[in-house]
């Protein structure tokens, strides 16, 4: 099992600061790694209505983060008591863990809108009024979600993304990497456009079938459950023999 990914080479490409697990995983198993972080995460500083919501956000009944960006870059604007919280997921509620924060409501894989949709909390919020903690931009469907289930809800970007410095990736194309990781839409989307035609000669590894189903262009789409590290790295382990390299 040790070598169980000798031979391959993969491309990971989540944020500066958040890959080290994943690529302690694939190197332990006999990969070599590279990393392009295909999204650049920055701050937003929060002015007017936003700043006076995050500082007084023991007034909502619940918070929701909807990924560890937002927990890092809300942290430093959040004032008095918690509220409860809500987490999309265990890389979330370890950030908030990390924050001294305790989540009430975690989502169960696949670790997205629909799954934390899905928990018997949410179901009717009829007058209760919400927080969302998110990036700029990005799907509506959790927002208008709570929105038609009756909650008052007050949203709240805390950062921002943009796709990554491809002129830094060419350098790692040479050799061309076996497979390439992608955990959202948009590392998707940044990624694509990196590498163009390449992608062709590359399998990638999807962080769920929502990435998967955005996908163009790819010699092969292996889905992992969900973009947990454990998940994206047992994709490409149950997939080593597609991916084209004999098993050491």
């Amino acid at each position: 099992m040790a070598a169980a990914l000798a031979g391959l080479r993969i491309l990971v490409t989540r944020p500066s600061g958040q890959a080290a697990g994943i690529i302690e995983r694939l190197r332990a198993l006999g990969a070599e790694v590279v990393h392009w972080p295909a999204l650049i995460i920055e701050p937003l500083t929060p002015v007017g209505e936003d700043r006076r919501r995050l500082a007084d956000w023991g007034d909502y009944d619940l918070a929701l983060f909807v990924s560890a960006n937002a927990v890092r870059h809300a942290r430093p604007w959040l004032g008095g008591r918690a509220p409860r919280l809500a987490a999309i997921g265990r890389r979330t509620a370890g950030a908030l863990a990390e924050a001294g924060l305790s989540p009430a409501l975690v989502a169960p894989p696949p670790y997205n809108s629909e799954a934390l949709l899905a928990l018997p909390e949410l179901q009717s919020l009829a007058g209760r009024r919400l927080l969302l903690l998110r990036g700029e931009g990005g799907r509506r469907q959790l927002a208008d979600t709570l929105r038609a289930r009756g909650a008052r809800l007050d949203e709240v970007a805390c950062y921002h993304r943009r796709p990554g410095d491809s002129t830094a990736l060419q350098p790692m194309l040479t050799p061309l990497p076996d497979c390439a990781m992608a955990t959202s839409g948009e590392a998707l989307a940044a990624l694509e456009q990196a590498l163009g035609a390449r992608c062709a000669g590359m399998d990638l590894v999807a962080g769920g079938t929502r990435v998967a189903d955005r996908a163009e262009g790819w010699r092969r789409v292996i889905v992992a459950e969900h973009p947990g590290d454990e998940a994206m790295t047992a994709a490409v382990l149950q997939s080593r023999q597609e991916i084209g390299k004999p098993t050491a």
